[in-house]
């Protein structure tokens, strides 16, 4: 079965306590829905490099908070997986097939 990496990206912090709680409920209302599903559930990311032949400088480009990795038979099944996650309220989610490399 394939395997898809999905990335969470936030745009909108939620600062509402009460918001906050409601979200994280519905958060892990979905990832107890989708248990089966997911092979990584959660992986949230500290501190973030950017690496290149030039060094390493602290932080890179956009707001990725973490990443699931999920199974799915297929690309709209993970699509549907992904998009009935709740961390769209606050963000958006990259959805990727993960590659097998031969050999």
């Amino acid at each position: 079965m394939p395997h898809f990496y999905m990335a969470y990206h936030v745009t909108r912090d939620i600062e509402d306590p009460t918001e906050q709680a409601d979200h994280q409920a519905r958060y892990q209302a979905w990832m107890q829905e989708h248990a089966d599903a997911l092979v990584v559930a959660a992986q949230p990311l500290g501190p973030q490099w950017t690496v290149s032949k030039d060094g390493a400088t602290e932080g890179f480009e956009g707001t990725m908070m973490g990443y699931t990795i999920l199974d799915a038979p297929d690309l709209d099944t993970a699509k549907a997986i992904a998009g009935s996650c709740p961390f769209c309220d606050m963000g958006n989610l990259q959805l990727a097939e993960m590659m097998v490399m031969p050999g």
